[in-house]
């Protein structure tokens, strides 16, 4: 298992930079959602005894392995007591217990079309609550503005998971995770990072550098120029965020000149930002502009697959 939430964040919250509450009612729901994808398990011993485990079952006893604890406590009508189920440990626990737990929970969902229900379904939750969290690939991630609240974070990691973007989605999650933890210099590399997988392989091109691959973006004819200037600024949009990580974070160079060309999380949160930008906008053009496969004319076999169609690699 992953390092648990409430270390992760422990810092943040310690700094209050991160206000994690989570009043009954929430944790209510977030219980109905965990027994709504409660599964079971059927186990065998080492002496081949049979048994059925749940999954909030095999969560409670992860919990007890990962906090070293022999049993655990919550607060049960105004009083600290044992618990011998995580529905009681969760109502009456703190708030990062439950969001650990909730972690943990995810990795035991068998089905990945039911781990993205579940994600959907508790980032509902979060978003309807007005906590300050959002659940993507099995982790929580902190909300840094109101900007960051909106789909891109979430359109973009979906997009390079459907896409099967895997590098690309591999740094772009790792930059959202260093931008939670306060890395912003390593934030905005990932996200530099991720922008330069997603286009050589979008643009099949694997070896070639972010000046090439800037060039060939522009050649591809995926970026409309139908009114004056628009191609100027989106090339130097693209270039922005190349720039921000040479010159800011890839080269060491975090004692600038004058405060204003810090290294913080503002200019952190926009590069991770642009970047998911970038890649949703260049990706719906690519689907936009594909050519459609045309009917097989007459005394022509049709082709065996579609493969084509799909984004190259």
């Amino acid at each position: 298992m992953n390092t648990t939430f409430s270390i992760r964040h422990k810092k943040l919250i310690e700094q209050n930079k991160l206000k994690l509450y989570l009043n009954v009612n929430q944790k209510t729901k977030i219980l109905y959602l965990l027994n709504d994808y409660n599964e079971s398990f059927y186990e065998t011993t080492d002496t081949n005894w049979n048994y059925t485990e749940t999954t909030l079952e095999k969560v409670y006893a992860v919990l007890l392995r990962a906090y070293g604890f022999k049993t655990l406590k919550s607060f049960v009508n105004d009083e600290f007591i044992e618990v011998e189920n995580l529905d009681d440990f969760l109502i009456g626990t703190k708030p990062e217990y439950v969001i650990d737990s909730i972690e943990f929970f995810y990795k035991y969902i068998t089905d990945s079309q039911r781990q993205n229900s579940f994600t959907k379904d508790l980032n509902q939750i979060l978003k309807n609550e007005e906590i300050q969290l959002r659940f993507i690939e099995g982790e929580f991630f902190r909300l840094d503005s109101e900007f960051a609240e909106s789909d891109i974070l979430f359109k973009t990691s979906r997009l390079l998971k459907t896409e099967s973007f895997d590098k690309s989605l591999s740094d772009f999650l790792d930059a959202r995770q260093r931008l939670s933890k306060g890395d912003f210099s390593g934030s905005i590399i990932s996200a530099n990072n991720a922008l330069e997988s997603f286009l050589k392989k979008l643009l099949d091109k694997k070896n070639e550098n972010q000046g090439a691959l800037k060039k060939q973006l522009i050649k591809s004819k995926l970026i409309p120029d139908y009114f004056n200037g628009f191609l100027d600024y989106f090339e130097g949009l693209l270039q922005s965020s190349f720039t921000i990580a040479n010159k800011s974070s890839r080269h060491g160079q975090k004692d600038l000149p004058t405060t204003i060309n810090e290294v913080d999380e503002p200019i952190a949160s926009f590069c991770l930002n642009l970047v998911g930008t970038l890649i949703i906008f260049i990706t719906d053009r690519y689907i936009e502009t594909k050519p459609k496969i045309e009917a097989p004319k007459e005394n022509t076999e049709p082709e065996l697959n579609d493969d084509n169609d799909d984004l190259p690699f």
